[in-house]
């Protein structure tokens, strides 16, 4: 998180104006401070993983809310904020329609979409696979 934090202050986005919360709703960032309860990740020099279902808020400097913004990691399809076999396994059964489309969120859709030609096949469970067996390098599909 604190990487993905910095980006945003890179993109000129002034992080004492944006509240992060993970896919629970719990916040986690809160307007430049890190919140209580993911306080021991930073003590212990952990980066905390952002997953796929996060939301970002982003208000003016009178404390106004400007936007959502709901965010999709390309593999994490579960949302943890790990790639993993869980991952690999979910999306297996939604290429070969074990699992409806219909029924996963669109960050879900779209964190499944690792060939990004807007649909999903075995190709992107191939993919995934590679990244997790280290064949590969998934920065090559962003």
């Amino acid at each position: 998180m604190n990487t993905f934090v910095k980006n945003l202050e890179l993109n000129y986005i002034d992080t004492s104006q944006i509240k992060i919360f993970n896919r629970q709703n719990t916040l986690i960032y809160n307007k430049g401070n890190n919140i209580t309860g993911t306080s021991e990740y930073y003590d212990k020099k952990y980066n905390l993983a952002i997953g796929t279902g996060w939301r970002i808020e982003i208000y003016t400097a009178d404390d106004n809310l400007v936007e959502s913004i709901y965010l999709s990691v390309l593999g994490d399809i579960t949302g943890d904020g790990k790639i993993n076999s869980t991952d690999i396994t979910y999306l297996k059964q939604i290429s070969t329609k074990e699992i409806d489309i219909t029924s996963l969120t669109l960050e879900q859709q779209l964190a499944s979409m690792i060939d990004n030609r807007g649909m999903i096949s075995v190709v992107d469970v191939q993919i995934l696979k590679a990244y997790t067996n280290y064949e590969l390098d998934i920065k090559l599909y962003f």
